[in-house]
């Protein structure tokens, strides 16, 4: 008898996860968030939405783990994304990867009423060396991530986690260091614009909808 691989695609998507049950240690972030919601009743179930989302893509194996979630002002999430991420080469041994980065997301009351700038949803807590067009220079204390001049009204943190992972693998960037409206860092910029060779990082998506498995013949 020989085995065979074949796909199915019965795993979650970006569009599925409010069907996602959460449960185990996830379900426990989720339920330790609530116990400090505050705001409006509006504002308090958009929260709890938001990050129910979030936590439904660690819930099925995406690429990310939540640390640390705060619904008691803001919507303020820590989360652990695991990619290919660019660091500042060096000298010795050149462009440098990490194999994760570690994520502040901070989803404010007016981000669901009006378009705000790229800059004001994520910032990267670690790596501090992030070699990137569209990332600030590492000689702030928090590197700023940039998803382009604005971000629409009520854009949801699915989408903002998406368009991350693509930046960040550089399957998605601005390299115009002469257009502002995208590029943070001129020298990354112009770096990657010598080295485009290397891109992407990496071509896994960031959820992946199919999964392998054996079937006899």
């Amino acid at each position: 008898m020989k085995s065979t691989t074949s796909t199915s695609s019965n795993r979650p998507g970006l569009n599925d996860l409010s069907k996602v049950e959460l449960s185990g240690a996830v379900l426990m972030k989720m339920r330790f968030a609530q116990l400090l919601n505050a705001g409006s009743t509006a504002w308090q179930a958009r929260k709890v939405a938001e990050l129910r989302d979030v936590l439904a893509i660690e819930q099925i194996g995406g690429p990310i783990k939540v640390l640390a979630a705060d619904l008691s002002g803001d919507l303020k999430i820590t989360v652990e994304m695991r990619m290919p991420v660019p660091r500042r080469p060096t000298e010795e041994s050149g462009l440098r990867l990490g194999d994760h980065a570690v994520l502040g997301l901070l989803y404010t009351f007016e981000a669901t009423r009006q378009p705000q700038p790229g800059t004001s949803f994520v910032y990267i807590l670690d790596p501090g060396d992030v070699w990137h067009p569209n990332v600030s220079s590492g000689n702030l204390p928090v590197q700023v991530l940039c998803l382009g001049p604005s971000v629409p009204a009520g854009f949801p943190l699915k989408h903002i986690l998406l368009l991350t992972y693509a930046s960040l693998t550089m399957m998605a960037a601005q390299f115009d260091d002469l257009d502002p409206a995208g590029v943070l860092n001129r020298e990354a910029a112009q770096w990657w614009q010598r080295n485009a060779h290397l891109l992407p990082l990496s071509r896994e998506p960031f959820l992946k909808t199919t999964q392998a498995r054996k079937v006899a013949t």
